[in-house]
């Protein structure tokens, strides 16, 4: 994980290495499909995707985060990974995209705010892009991060994955644009971080 969202524990032993988050060269988006155009777009548009999150009212949850990124004028690329999301009751509109998966790394940096569930992934990659983070916790390390993002500065309060409605998508959208200052600040420092090429260099010291 990165030092810029959680400093090194002062009582750890200097033989602990901390590299820096593990990430490869972003993917590329297919210069043919929908996906491309829909980035080619001017128009502000919100991320949404949960990954392999699954459980509770995924339409609703759809609903809810449409409804609520449309009153902030704001387009919606729905990711729906695994299920946590199910916007397939909303009929076509110009101001959606409903994709499986997406190269997050060459998507969310285009993004005005991302929602998602908090993985140690998904928050990395967010907040290396200078993107505001939006957290609907699941389980696991996920409110860990949440709750982290918070302390750091870097978002507002997590949102609870069941009580998700217009109202509450729209408040938190706009609490999270007053952190995009303080994310593009994280932003930056992370650009000076290389996790993969620190464990790298250290793995092959050590043998």
């Amino acid at each position: 994980f990165s030092p810029t969202l959680v400093p090194r524990p002062a009582h750890w032993p200097v033989s602990t290495l901390m590299t820096g988050d593990w990430h490869g060269p972003a993917c590329q988006v297919d210069p043919a499909g929908p996906l491309a155009a829909f980035l080619a777009d001017p128009a502000p548009f919100l991320y949404a995707g949960f990954g392999s999150m699954t459980g509770g009212d995924a339409a609703a949850r759809a609903d809810a985060i449409l409804r609520g990124a449309r009153a902030l004028g704001l387009r919606v690329l729905f990711v729906t990974g695994w299920g946590g999301l199910d916007p397939s009751g909303i009929a076509d509109a110009d101001d959606m995209l409903v994709a499986g998966s997406v190269p997050l790394d060459a998507v969310v940096p285009r993004a005005v705010a991302a929602v998602h569930h908090g993985g140690a992934g998904t928050v990395h990659a967010t907040t290396r892009a200078g993107t505001p983070s939006i957290v609907v916790p699941f389980f696991g390390d996920q409110p860990f991060w949440a709750a982290q993002l918070q302390r750091t500065g870097l978002a507002g309060p997590a949102l609870d994955r069941n009580r998700l409605d217009p109202h509450r998508v729209t408040a938190a959208i706009t609490t999270a644009l007053r952190h995009a200052d303080r994310v593009r600040q994280a932003a930056h420092q992370m650009q000076f971080e290389n996790g993969t090429q620190a464990a790298l260099t250290h793995l092959t010291k050590a043998t």
